[in-house]
């Protein structure tokens, strides 16, 4: 590990919320930042920075990656406190920036890049994965990688397969589309994979 490189372990929140506060403020009186960057998929994320509400050296900003959560209240209630205190705004889309930040001017979007490289097309690589999966040749593959959660919304991945499968049924054999779902996910060990086949 990088020598220039400090990790600072506080108590979960869940376990002992009364420990975890005071151990984050004593951490945030301790080590005094100039800037926090803070990646969110929601603003409970927030409960991790607030004592520098209290600071107002400390730039704070935020990175909004997700259009919608679980706990809504907890949301907006927390939205309001980061949204007073952000310097700096961000988000993925627009629809992650109105979540995070209600309908701010000062939100710049930066979209998710992909790495065209690691994921252009390859001969050797599509061979094996087909041979892997006892995929012909002649079989038409529609599918989708992504991990199985609600911001990859699979329920509308699957109503694009069937209307995809319909128009291919009309001149093509059934036979010939093969339609699946992947999902790569990683364990502190190891690397592993789950699919469907629809």
């Amino acid at each position: 590990m990088d020598k220039d490189i400090s990790i600072f372990k506080v108590a979960g929140i869940k376990n002992n919320i009364f420990k975890y506060l005071y151990e984050i403020f004593k951490f945030y009186k301790s080590n005094v930042y100039d800037i926090v960057y803070l990646n969110e998929c929601t603003a409970e994320f927030f409960v991790y920075v607030f004592p520098i509400l209290f600071n107002k050296k400390t730039k704070l900003i935020i990175h909004s990656h997700n259009g919608s959560g679980k706990n809504l209240f907890l949301h907006k209630f927390l939205c309001f406190f980061q949204n007073v205190r952000v310097d700096s705004k961000y988000a993925c889309s627009d629809v992650a920036a109105d979540w995070m930040f209600g309908k701010s001017e000062d939100v710049k979007i930066i979209q998710n890049a992909v790495n065209l490289e690691e994921y252009k097309y390859n001969e050797q690589r599509r061979a094996h994965i087909r041979k892997s999966l006892n995929i012909g040749d002649d079989v038409t593959v529609v599918g989708s990688i992504a991990r199985f959660d609600i911001q990859k919304n699979h329920k509308k991945i699957i109503d694009v397969f069937n209307e995809y499968i319909f128009i291919f049924s009309l001149y093509f054999s059934d036979d010939n589309i093969s339609t699946f779902l992947l999902e790569q996910f990683k364990q502190s060990t190891s690397t592993k994979s789950s699919y469907v086949f629809l």
